[in-house]
């Protein structure tokens, strides 16, 4: 009965990031929303995606599954 005030909370999924990743990847965010509408497009993150040095199809396969609306942007 962890869900029970004063139990232990639930584990979290293996793919939940933590409270300090969540917070590395927002400055990231940030910084690559550079006219800070709180949405940054392919182009926004193109040169950022570049340099992780992943295949350009896996690249294209990662933006297709975060672009759910395919607007071409992402909101944070």
């Amino acid at each position: 009965m962890s869900g029970l005030p004063g139990g232990p909370p639930p584990p979290m999924p293996d793919w939940a990031i933590s409270k300090a990743e969540q917070i590395q990847y927002s400055a990231v965010f940030t910084k690559l929303d550079k006219n800070m509408d709180g949405m940054v497009t392919g182009t926004d993150v193109r040169d950022f995606f570049i340099h992780s040095n992943l295949p350009q199809s896996v690249l294209a396969h990662i933006w297709d599954l975060v672009d759910l609306q395919n607007t071409g942007s992402l909101n944070q």
